[in-house]
């Protein structure tokens, strides 16, 4: 039997699972027009193909962009909004509270994002393992019916 260590795989790309905060982002419809614009003169099956590949890079950067590490982003904007606090606890000005209220919005926006981010993880999560006879199964139908 002869077995060949050096052969070349293949990579194969790797699906994108779509996150539902995408859709709330401003840029999100500008990058939805931007993938769909483009004139290709093929196939149409080949066309609509090139086109969802253009989007997906498109979301991949965005995500990258705007969404990467998002529980550090949050802690990180927490630190702003209580360091703002503190100044305006020490010297209130009219600047300061109007720079509390900006970032305040923007840590809720980051929150709103982690939520909806782990949220529909936790859905993935229940959708691989939940209907395994498992032990994460039997744990979530025991706290399901403890809630009931």
């Amino acid at each position: 039997m002869y077995v060949d260590t050096e052969a070349e795989l293949k990579s194969i790309p790797k699906p994108i699972k779509f996150f539902k905060f995408w859709t709330q982002h401003p840029k999100f419809d500008e990058l939805l027009e931007e993938a769909w614009r483009s004139n290709v003169t093929l196939h149409p099956l080949i066309r609509v193909s090139l086109k969802l590949k253009n989007l997906k890079n498109l979301l991949r950067k965005l995500n990258i962009e705007e969404f990467s590490d998002l529980s550090e982003r949050v802690k990180e904007k927490e630190r702003e909004v209580n360091d703002i606090q503190q100044q305006v606890l020490s010297a209130p000005t009219t600047n300061l509270f109007e720079e509390e209220r900006k970032l305040g919005l923007e840590l809720k926006i980051l929150m709103d994002v982690a939520k909806t981010f782990y949220k529909q993880k936790s859905r993935e999560n229940w959708l691989k393992t939940g209907d395994m006879n498992s032990a994460f199964f039997h744990r979530a139908v025991r706290v399901k019916q403890k809630r009931n």
